[in-house]
């Protein structure tokens, strides 16, 4: 049975675990420090509690003394806590970041680890050299990630009682300048879908359906015709395809519980995948015993998951050709050229387009967050501000127009 004595504001927890070989007795103990304001019997009631949960974790193998250094909790943190709650590509973003923590913090102990050494570590993020692309330092978002990381490394070491405090929540991240998303005006897309006409069906496909929908581009590769309704025009969005090196390509579940959802299509965007699903079913015929389909509305060859990075770089190509077309025409001032080409984007660019056109449209927020599948309305306010102003001052301006008109 556990015991404990009283230090100060906190108290000493004991446990014994048996006896060496010489005849010591082996004792684990841990600290545990009374949250402000707790009454004499709330603080008794948690100090037993706490007492049978430390006596759980030294039976179960759980423990680990304060006194352990930060990359050794780390590597535990990743395997009893991460792979149990964060999906695949977030444990893949952890190992990254870990990389870098564990070569700036990894050897300080945890209890001994302070807010001092923390804000050092993100501060040197940020010089020169960092970033080996191009060697800057490292984006504020990237060094905000890495903060994450930090702060719910130390936040689970204080749940399981190895801390008595996590210094992260001393240290003020540090803020993302947020960067307006790339999309393309109402003119440019027309042009854009004007373009792919020329395209081969399946990524004309695949890249109307990115607009029309402003799905992300896992969540589209996960679909399979049966997700498609084609007599009421609908797309069922219940799942993902990723990417990982060591896995290979995969199916995860969606991003949020928002990201489930079904989604209305124009008819025209129905008629381009009913034309695309009868070219598949012969290239299937084609493919004959090779075929490996299982469903799926975009594939490779075979009939096997489309890889993320091949559309991707097919539509990056794409772009580049056809402002490559514009570049050549002789008929064209350079200032004409400039307005008709596209700029650098990607097929995420077109999840920001749709939002963008939507609420330029008028749409109001919360039909965009749940075509997009933001479980928060408040994340499509913050990430589409821009697009939201502009058409409030273009709904002035229209107010104003009718307004002035009737009075003159």
């Amino acid at each position: 049975m556990a015991s404990h004595e009283k230090r100060g504001d906190s108290y000493r927890i004991v446990v014994s675990t048996g006896y060496t070989s010489d005849g010591r007795k082996v004792r684990k103990s841990t600290t545990w420090t009374p949250e402000p304001g707790m009454t004499p019997r709330q603080v008794e009631r948690e100090l037993q509690r706490q007492k049978v949960l430390f006596e759980e974790r030294i039976t179960s193998g759980q423990f680990l003394p304060a006194n352990v250094k930060f990359q050794e909790f780390a590597d535990r943190w990743m395997t009893e806590y991460s792979a149990k709650q964060h999906k695949a590509k977030t444990q893949e973003a952890n190992r990254a970041a870990l990389e870098r923590i564990n070569a700036g913090i990894g050897h300080i102990r945890l209890d001994r680890l302070q807010p001092h050494h923390i804000l050092a570590f993100l501060n040197q993020l940020e010089e020169p050299g960092q970033n080996k692309r191009t060697g800057a330092g490292l984006s504020s978002k990237t060094i905000q990630n890495i903060y994450r990381v930090i702060s719910s490394i130390l936040s689970t070491a204080t749940t399981w009682g190895i801390i008595a405090h996590n210094p992260a929540q001393r240290v003020k991240p540090p803020k993302v300048q947020r960067k307006e998303a790339k999309s393309l005006d109402d003119e440019q897309t027309m042009r854009l879908l004007v373009a792919l006409r020329s395209a081969p069906i399946k990524y004309r496909t695949a890249i109307e359906v990115l607009i029309f929908t402003g799905a992300r581009r896992g969540e589209m590769l996960g679909l399979i015709w049966d997700d498609v309704d084609f007599d009421n025009c609908t797309l069922n969005i219940s799942k993902a395809s990723l990417y990982l090196p060591d896995r290979g390509i995969y199916e995860d579940t969606p991003k949020n519980d928002g990201s489930r959802r079904v989604i209305k299509l124009p008819r025209t965007v129905i008629d381009t995948l009913r034309t695309y699903r009868a070219y598949q079913a012969e290239e299937q015929l084609k493919c004959g015993d090779q075929w490996r389909g299982m469903g799926h509305i975009f594939t490779q060859w075979d009939g096997s998951p489309m890889h993320p990075d091949t559309l991707t770089g097919w539509f990056c190509k794409f772009v580049q050709r056809e402002n490559a077309v514009i570049d050549k025409r002789n008929d064209l001032a350079e200032d004409e050229k400039a307005t008709l080409r596209f700029p650098a984007i990607s097929p995420h660019s077109l999840r920001h387009t749709n939002a963008s056109l939507l609420i330029a449209s008028g749409a109001n927020i919360r039909t965009v967050a749940a075509r997009l599948g933001h479980a928060q309305t408040s994340t499509t306010t913050n990430i589409y501000s821009h697009a939201i102003k502009t058409a409030d001052a273009i709904a002035s301006d229209a107010l104003e127009a009718v307004l002035m008109a009737k009075q003159g």
